[in-house]
């Protein structure tokens, strides 16, 4: 498959696990309890911006750890990375690593590829 079709496959993945996530929250909308008036707006956009921050400082360490395999765009491992954090969700570590391997696959040598994986 050719790297525009992993692309597209994924935005459809996406969209439909945020489509399953959207019809649960309709679903149990009534049990839901979520008052404005007590969110903190300033507070939240911290922690988001926090969020980010966090998960850009982990995309570069991976791209140190990948050294010289690194792509020259910072652009391109921060977006293998980004494709790679599903993994960590759907269904564990186990698909976190085969999706960093099989987007470098070819690219860099194993030996190379092994301490970003672990």
């Amino acid at each position: 498959m050719r790297a525009e079709h992993w692309r597209v496959l994924g935005l459809l993945l996406g969209l439909v696990l945020l489509g399953a996530v959207a019809w649960q929250l309709v679903q149990y909308r009534d049990q839901l309890v979520f008052d404005p008036a007590h969110v903190s707006w300033p507070l939240l956009a911290a922690a988001m911006l926090a969020a980010f921050t966090a998960q850009g400082c982990f995309a570069a360490a991976w791209r140190q750890l990948l050294g010289a395999a690194a792509s020259p765009h910072w652009r391109d491992d921060a977006a293998r990375w980004a494709v790679s954090l599903g993994g960590k969700y759907v269904p564990g570590k186990v698909f976190h690593a085969l999706a960093r391997i099989g987007l470098y696959r070819g690219r860099i040598a194993p030996a190379q590829l092994a301490p970003a994986v672990v």
